[in-house]
């Protein structure tokens, strides 16, 4: 950009230089593999330094979800059908059938009574 432009370009400052701490890795990781891995205090400490950039992030977030929920429209379908039982698998039939067919035994031929 020239000089000439009237925006104003400030530098951020850098963050602190991190050394990887031997949480849980065993060194076997290549060094200079690019993989950091931060204590869950260093990352706590690092969200505390920058907390009013997550703050906002976080609000603005949260006006943005609410205004999307106010906003979609409120539809739903709602079906109901009322059906008879089905007594032909009902358990409560099948427990009832040995008491109307003369109590699960089977009649002798002598016993039975008849014209």
């Amino acid at each position: 950009m020239n000089q000439s432009d009237d925006v104003l370009i400030s530098e951020l400052e850098p963050l602190p230089r991190l050394e990887p701490s031997g949480n849980g890795s065993n060194g076997s990781a290549p060094k200079g593999s690019g993989s950091l891995s931060l204590s869950p205090f260093e990352v706590a400490q690092l969200i505390w330094a920058h907390r009013k950039p997550v703050a906002r992030a976080t609000a603005a977030a949260v006006i943005a979800f609410t205004i999307i929920a106010f906003l979609l429209p409120k539809h739903y379908i709602a079906t109901t059908r009322l059906m008879p039982p089905d007594y032909g698998s009902n358990l409560q039939m099948a427990l009832a059938m040995p008491a109307l067919g003369g109590g699960g035994r089977v009649a002798e031929p002598a016993e039975r009574v008849g014209p």
